[in-house]
């Protein structure tokens, strides 16, 4: 759930549910919820560059028992401080590549007790091929509109401990963006071995509501209609 409060500044609240299943049985419920606060710095739209800065906040003890228990969500909460950057290449001159786009984020999660869990350094990575852009931008296709709405796309997300090895996963997927909604599934694959001792493979199914355009003039109305950085 996100909701803006100013033009540029908004919060989030995530959660999720999920299904581990392994040798000792499956393991079902939600996760942590996390709180996310973050701010748009003024961006540079002809270059189609732009950079965010936000801190996110893990509440442990908010998630399943379970699935806390057996390790397979934190015990302790964390607070990261995370720099977002976005760069798309439509003002490249290169074509039929013009509607990739990379996005990238660094934080450093301060853990809550860092005896228990380590703060550790976080960060990721995604390469997409948005064809709306493609077909809007760089020449329209005769192709069925299914495949007009497609953003094809593949996510890396790592994190390194101080002390430990890099973990982390690879998530190829693909998206069907509509007007006021979007759905995905992207598989989940661990990047190297120290991850695939800790999981295996899965894939993530998503299904997001564009409440800016389902309720404009209500919840999709920032709180105060002004820009932090244009008083």
């Amino acid at each position: 759930m996100d909701k803006t409060i100013t033009r540029d500044l908004g919060f989030a609240i995530n959660d999720d549910y999920f299904t581990q299943r392994g040798a000792g049985g499956n393991l079902n419920g939600w996760d942590n919820v996390t709180l996310t606060v973050k701010d748009e710095l003024p961006c540079d739209e002809q270059h189609e560059f732009l950079v965010s800065l936000g801190v996110i906040h893990e509440f442990a003890g908010t998630g399943s028992a379970l699935l806390r228990e057996a390790g397979a969500i934190d015990a302790v909460g964390s607070t990261t401080p995370t720099i977002y950057i976005g760069k798309g290449l439509g003002d490249l001159p290169i074509g039929f590549f013009r509607p990739l786009a990379v996005t990238g984020e660094l934080g450093y999660q301060i853990s809550d007790s860092s005896s228990v869990r380590p703060d550790q350094w976080n960060y990721a990575a995604s390469l997409q091929y948005s064809i709306p852009y493609l077909q809007q931008h760089v020449k329209a296709l005769n192709i069925p509109d299914f495949f007009t709405r497609l953003v094809p796309a593949v996510e890396v997300a790592l994190s390194t401990p101080p002390n430990g090895p890099t973990t982390g996963t690879i998530a190829p997927g693909v998206f069907y963006e509509a007007n006021k909604w979007q759905v995905g599934i992207e598989a989940v694959i661990a990047a190297n071995g120290p991850t695939r001792r800790l999981q295996g493979s899965g894939f993530i199914a998503q299904f997001h509501v564009f409440l800016d355009d389902v309720f404009p003039d209500s919840l999709g109305r920032p709180l105060i209609d002004k820009d932090l950085w244009q008083w």
